[in-house]
């Protein structure tokens, strides 16, 4: 009787520590996958897994490899654009797995148009290759390098100061000569129908916080195969 009773419970022992195994080995093949939404990567299968982050900041356009050092340059960034005349950006990060892209974090479209107008040392060269007098130069020597950032006063003081003719040349081309080249370069990668979206600190923390977040993402997959980085 002792002898099928100590049977009985080394196979209960058996049974346990089988059905524990085959759970160990589930979990192991079922944590070897990247979910996607409709989707999953075997990470068993790729051989290169990477982290990246494109950004552009007005004109100039990045693309690098995401980490804390990357972040805080990105953090950076920001702050000084989000204080500047004008300014475009978008940013974007994502997985690597070999030669498939999964995007983790793609931010909101920020846009501040050009909305300052100057006298500068340009128009008034460009000014006289349509035909200033050295009169009507002088006269907007005086508005050299003053702000306006209302476009319909800047084009009716140039107009005034110089004694021009207000007509559908003035209309449309002293505001753009009142723009600096980067304003204009901006200017003419925009659609029409562009709408502005300005930065705040509140969305500068939360594009910072979905940049770590995607930071920790990444630590955590690389743990769980074996990659050639």
């Amino acid at each position: 009787m002792k002898v099928l009773e100590y049977m009985l419970s080394l196979m209960v022992v058996v049974l346990l520590i089988g059905s524990l195994y085959i759970l160990i080995e589930i979990n192991k093949k079922s944590s070897n996958f990247y979910e996607l939404e409709n989707s999953k990567i075997n990470l068993a299968m790729v051989k290169h897994l990477s982290i990246k982050v494109d950004y552009s900041v007005t004109l100039a356009e990045h693309s690098t490899y995401l980490n804390p050092q990357e972040i805080q340059n990105i953090e950076n960034i920001l702050l000084k654009a989000s204080s500047n005349e004008f300014y475009a950006i978008h940013i974007k990060s994502y997985f690597m797995f070999d030669d498939e892209k999964v995007i983790l974090f793609d931010s909101k479209k920020y846009l501040k148009k050009p909305s300052i107008y100057r006298v500068s040392k340009n128009m008034l060269e460009k000014l006289k290759i349509y035909g200033l007098d050295d009169a009507q130069y002088n006269n907007l020597l005086l508005l050299k390098d003053k702000d306006f950032r209302n476009k319909e006063e800047f084009i009716s003081t140039v107009i005034e100061h110089a004694k021009l003719t207000r007509d559908n040349w003035t209309q449309e081309n002293i505001p753009l000569l009142g723009m600096n080249k980067f304003a204009l370069a901006l200017l003419e990668t925009l659609d029409e129908s562009a709408t502005e979206m300005i930065l705040k600190e509140e969305d500068i923390t939360e594009i910072l916080k979905s940049l770590n977040n995607a930071y920790k993402q990444y630590l955590g997959v690389s743990t769980r195969a074996k990659f050639d980085y």
